[in-house]
């Protein structure tokens, strides 16, 4: 793998970073994490409907585009030497388990847990494929782009 550190990605991409890999892939490794430590929901996770609002360009008035899927959950892992961290997310995915997962995935990362090690390739396998996602993105765009300089001239010739 790339030698990615925690520091290459801030704390607030980490969701999205787990989000881009198999959902039975994070929740796996993060249950044999957790399996050393005593996990417990600060709230209980739940998911529903968030409604997605935008702001209208001209006028400037505000809209609903419509309805996203959203779980949330907040934890506290407690390790045997009394060390307490908490972690949270907010994912616009409606798999509890996952977004469980990533919270107490938070939580070992921010604090640099006993073990978060494990955790590690996850982020680095994500960021890799988020990479590749935007490289894949960025060769659609440039096949999509036009050369209005050609259309200018073309007029001009036909004007002669």
């Amino acid at each position: 793998m790339n030698n990615i550190t925690l520091e290459t990605w801030g704390r607030s991409q980490w969701p999205v970073i787990l989000q881009s890999l198999d959902a039975n892939e994070v929740i796996d490794t993060v249950e044999i994490f957790a399996r050393d430590y005593r996990v417990e929901d600060v709230a209980l996770p739940q998911s529903g409907l968030g409604l997605l609002q935008m702001q209208d360009g001209a006028m400037g008035e505000r809209y609903y585009l419509g309805e996203i899927p959203v779980s949330v959950a907040q934890v506290q892992v407690l390790g045997n030497d009394g060390y307490l961290a908490q972690g949270a997310t907010r994912i616009m995915n409606d798999n509890l388990a996952l977004a469980r997962a990533i919270a107490i995935a938070d939580a070992a990362l921010s604090a640099k847990l006993e073990g978060h090690g494990a955790i590690l390739p996850l982020i680095e396998k994500g960021a890799l494929v988020l990479a590749q996602q935007a490289s894949s993105r960025r060769r659609m765009l440039a096949a999509t782009v036009v050369d209005f300089s050609l259309l200018g001239s073309a007029e001009e010739d036909e004007d002669e």
